[in-house]
């Protein structure tokens, strides 16, 4: 099975979650969140208790919060229909405003780089404590929006440019070797597309992007023990991950809900 990347963009995610709707073991650890970023995204996965303790929203207005709503639980439903289970949506956040960074320090050092991440602290037990992701009200907050959207028209533009030396590259060619190249557009799976869904909130302009991932785990025998063994005789309950699918997609979908608004 082959699935397009849910971070097909050019745009850098700086907070990945990877979220199932169990609790159980449910949250990264504090080696997790030294992890380094690559020059896409941040290196750190975050998950379940995360975001519930961070006060984390997908905020996308009524209208779109119900169609995101509907898809995934048309998509759940479908999978609880195969008998799969553990699948996740995994949620990228892009911030317009933060820096892309290459490389994050010690998030408890004062001298590491501000960034979403980083931004998450730790309470005495190790879980992180339940802040938000403040919106950039520093200095300069709306002369970096002006550059942002600068640099963007710039981007549109160099892209537009380089679009027409490729067509004259090409008419140019086919008039030296006789031959014409077909007109018919590419085929759908040979583009990449940004599928981002931008906040409702005006002024954190914060980008999204979701999919459901990790959709080939059955419910089978082993499964079944697994439920069985940890959730009577270790008396985790519906907190572990591996619950059958009808509870597994109900859970999913109730905690879907909970942050989509």
């Amino acid at each position: 099975i082959i699935m397009e990347s849910v971070f097909a963009t050019s745009r850098y995610i700086h907070l990945i979650y990877d979220l199932k709707g169990s609790s159980h073991g449910r949250e990264a650890t504090e080696q997790d969140m030294k992890k380094n970023p690559t020059n896409n995204f941040t290196g750190t996965i975050l998950k379940d208790n995360d975001l519930r303790s961070s006060g984390t929203k997908i905020v996308v207005g009524k209208s779109r919060a119900g169609n995101l709503k509907r898809q995934i639980k048309i998509d759940s439903k479908f999978l609880e229909s195969q008998g799969v289970i553990d699948y996740s949506l995994l949620l990228g956040v892009h911030y317009p405003l933060e820096a892309t960074p290459l490389a994050f320090k010690d998030f408890n050092n004062d001298s590491a780089p501000s960034s979403p991440v980083s931004r998450l602290s730790w309470s005495n037990s190790g879980r992180i404590r339940g802040t938000s992701i403040p919106v950039d009200t520093r200095a300069g907050y709306k002369s970096t929006i002006k550059e942002f959207e600068v640099n963007q028209r710039h981007i549109e533009e160099e892209k537009k440019k380089l679009s027409r030396q490729i067509a004259r590259s090409r008419a140019s060619s086919e008039a030296a070797s006789g031959f014409s190249r077909s007109k018919a557009p590419l085929p759908a799976s040979s583009k990449i597309l940004d599928r981002a869904i931008e906040s409702s909130d005006k002024h954190s302009k914060e980008v999204y992007f979701v999919g459901i991932i990790d959709t080939l785990v059955q419910y089978n025998l082993r499964k079944r023990g697994e439920y069985v063994y940890k959730s009577k005789v270790k008396g985790l309950g519906t907190k572990m991950s591996v619950v059958p699918p009808t509870m597994y997609q109900k859970r999913f979908q109730d905690f879907c809900d909970s942050f989509i608004q």
